[in-house]
């Protein structure tokens, strides 16, 4: 009897699941299922704030540091709270991105999680206890935690049992935790269209919607007193640009004005500059904004000759000193480390 190369892959995958459950125990809250509401009241409306932005360009060539060098993939670096650990995700000893820590050279590696699901989006507790990420262990992406020695994963959100989404299709994404350690904010895809941001305690529950815009949502991240969400949207142009809401009222104002897009936002600790993304002429970018006075710096970019260097993920060292980002360059996605305050052309 001869079987197809597709069977195979979906035999091994029964076997992982039942394997992988095994190795990386998770329970889920007593909660029960989540649900997802739709408003009474229409949303206050978005106010423009616009801030032009005078950026300069890279000029300087200075040494940029590898912390992974494999044939896999590494990425999603997230720094500890204390500065001596970085979670990231790899599929360095399967064919799913699992989660891992390391200490900020790359030495010290500890494997996390042991399944068959796919993890990303990883982010510290305040108190470096826990890590809360991304997976689809369940078929769907939902929202787990994982303490740092890796015994036990909490499953956060499940499928909402609401009637209004005819397809109950949803996936969670983009989970980021409040300073005080007491919420968890997370982004709900819902029915293929509507992304929506979400609020729910660190220990799980039902989660509260905070956004009813129907539009692209990505990267969110607590304001330091933990009342407001900083995230990207394309809701009023075709590319990606930085937004601020208030949890409490739901007002929600455009934060950084440009003309082209900007993703992947990653605040220093002070919240005195951001690190983002950005592709121009064809080229991939990662620019620092200062706040205080909206000066632009142009942190590492690729040139016209390079192979399509493709730069994302950046990630501030606590300390501010130093941003963790990821770069395919050499063919797969590794992560780097470089000076946060002096500008490269790479």
């Amino acid at each position: 009897m001869r079987f197809s190369i597709k069977s195979i892959v979906t035999l091994l995958s029964v076997i992982i699941v039942s394997v992988g459950c095994l190795l990386s125990p998770w329970v889920e809250t007593e909660t029960g299922l989540d649900e997802t509401r739709r408003p009474s009241e229409t949303p206050p409306p978005i106010e423009v704030l616009p801030i032009p932005l005078i950026k300069t360009p890279a000029t300087e060539e200075k040494l940029i540091m590898n912390i992974t060098n494999n044939e896999a993939n590494d990425w999603f670096p997230a720094w500890s709270p204390n500065g001596k650990r970085i979670a990231f995700v790899s599929d360095r000893e399967s064919y799913t991105d699992q989660l891992y820590i390391m200490s900020p050279d790359g030495s010290e590696v500890i494997k996390l999680t042991n399944d068959i699901g796919s993890k990303r989006n990883p982010d510290w507790s305040s108190d470096g206890k826990k890590i809360v990420f991304v997976s689809d262990i369940d078929g769907y992406d939902r929202i787990f935690v994982i303490t740092i020695d890796g015994r036990l994963m909490t499953k956060l959100t499940f499928d909402p049992p609401d009637l209004s989404y005819p397809d109950n299709f949803t996936s969670d994404d983009y989970p980021a935790w409040s300073p005080d350690g007491k919420k968890i904010a997370f982004i709900r895809h819902i029915n293929g269209e509507d992304y929506e941001i979400f609020i729910m305690d660190a220990v799980g529950g039902q989660p509260t919607q905070l956004t009813y815009n129907s539009t692209g949502v990505w990267d969110l991240e607590f304001s330091l007193d933990g009342k407001k969400l900083y995230f990207t949207s394309d809701r009023e142009v075709y590319y990606e640009r930085l937004y601020v809401m208030d949890i409490e009222t739901g007002e929600q104002t455009l934060f950084l004005d440009s003309d082209y897009k900007v993703w992947q936002a990653s605040w220093s600790n002070d919240q005195t500059k951001i690190a983002f993304v950005t592709f121009l002429n064809n080229l991939y970018e990662i620019d620092v904004i200062n706040t205080d006075d909206t000066s632009l710096l142009q942190l590492i970019a690729n040139t016209e000759t390079d192979i399509d260097p493709i730069y994302g993920d950046p990630c501030w060292s606590p300390d501010g000193k130093r941003i963790a980002f990821v770069s395919n360059r050499d063919g797969n996605r590794e992560i780097l480390i470089m000076s946060s305050d002096t500008s490269i052309n790479n």
